[in-house]
């Protein structure tokens, strides 16, 4: 509907902008010498003929040359063809008002034959030198005429380069998107696999539930990655399915405690978002020699999710690189394209604790 509503308000702006534009050489139109009154005043009919037929030919060249000479032509290198059939279709426009006013001048003179057997000699110069001077172009609706014809010959031009870089700029957004996702993607699934390695080599029991974890990790990619956005029920469900396989890994001494509070149903949300965040605690947090704890917490509120996350700077001796990680410069990239100014995010480092907090606005 808005799309809709948009084309009728560029269609309604387009006209009024011809109006606009047709309309300068009647502000700029010279009065006559001996002229009580402006010429385009003498008469409705007047007024049209000067308006529409003086002007018609502007809107012709422009939309002969952005709807058939660019797409046909230009669009497809050519250039040849392109700068033949464009400056024939330019010396036209040019030279019809010089055409017209000779075939006016031409009416007018054969006007005055037929005059000169009625009045004497003088009133025949008077007239004669009146009619004469509408002849000839006055210089400035010369220069008007071609000011306006160069306009409309550019202005094509420059919206079809304007449409075809932010074609461009918009196929490069959703390349680079993609490219992140798959980097981020790629990263969950070596984990994953990884976790389920591990299972396989202990033998342990819990390994058909981690295939079946990683089972539906792989789905939630290869299906819900490739869209725009996902339901945030599906991606906490991910998250869900992510910790389970980690924690069958974790011994005693690493402590994970993970809530969601809030009401996800039918509220969407970019697909992948969170977990690098959540993967960047198990980077750096976990340890098989020393205690450690992993903190992560969801809280939904109206339109509004905030997740963060708390664990211990162990596999690292360099706090730059826990803020860093692997997939975080990414997914701040993703959060700059989907949510720009609707999201915050912060890290500190406090004591030997690295604490995370996003918050963003869901659709």
């Amino acid at each position: 509907m808005k799309s809709k509503q948009l084309n009728i308000l560029f269609r309604f702006l387009e006209v009024i902008a011809w109006i606009l534009f047709c309309a300068l050489p009647i502000v700029f139109l010279k009065k006559p010498p001996h002229s009580g009154e402006h010429p385009i005043f003498h008469s409705t009919l007047n007024f049209i003929f000067i308006f529409l037929i003086k002007n018609i030919k502007f809107i012709v060249l422009f939309y002969i040359h952005s709807l058939v000479l660019i797409p046909l032509f230009f669009a497809k290198k050519k250039y040849t063809e392109y700068i033949s059939y464009l400056t024939i279709l330019f010396l036209i426009v040019v030279s019809i008002p010089f055409i017209s006013e000779y075939f006016l001048h031409i009416g007018a003179e054969h006007h005055h034959t037929e005059i000169n057997s009625i009045h004497n000699l003088h009133e025949q110069h008077g007239r004669d030198e009146h009619h004469g001077h509408r002849g000839k172009m006055p210089m400035m609706d010369m220069g008007m005429h071609f000011f306006m014809s160069i306009i409309i010959l550019i202005l094509p031009f420059l919206l079809h380069v304007y449409k075809s870089w932010i074609a461009s700029e918009k196929d490069k957004t959703e390349i680079e998107l993609s490219f992140l996702k798959s980097q981020i993607n790629h990263h969950f699934l070596f984990n994953s696999l990884n976790s389920i390695y591990s299972l396989s080599v202990q033998e342990s029991k819990e390994t058909p539930e981690a295939v079946h974890s990683l089972s539906y990790i792989m789905r939630y990619v290869l299906d819900e990655t490739v869209k725009d956005k996902a339901l945030l029920s599906k991606e906490l469900e991910y998250i869900h399915h992510y910790l389970s396989l980690q924690r069958v890994r974790l011994n005693e001494k690493i402590k994970l405690t993970y809530s969601v509070i809030g009401d996800a149903e039918k509220k969407i949300i970019s697909p992948m978002i969170l977990i690098p965040f959540i993967e960047n605690c198990f980077k750096h947090g976990v340890s098989t020699i020393y205690n450690c704890e992993i903190n992560i917490s969801i809280h939904i509120e109206n339109d509004q999710l905030t997740l963060k996350t708390e664990n211990e700077m162990i596999n690292t001796t360099n706090a730059k690189e826990v803020i860093s990680g692997i997939g975080i410069p990414n997914v701040i990239k993703r959060l700059e394209y989907d949510y720009f100014e609707k999201y915050t995010y912060t890290k500190n480092i406090i004591g030997n604790k690295y604490v995370v907090e996003l918050k963003l606005k869901l659709i």
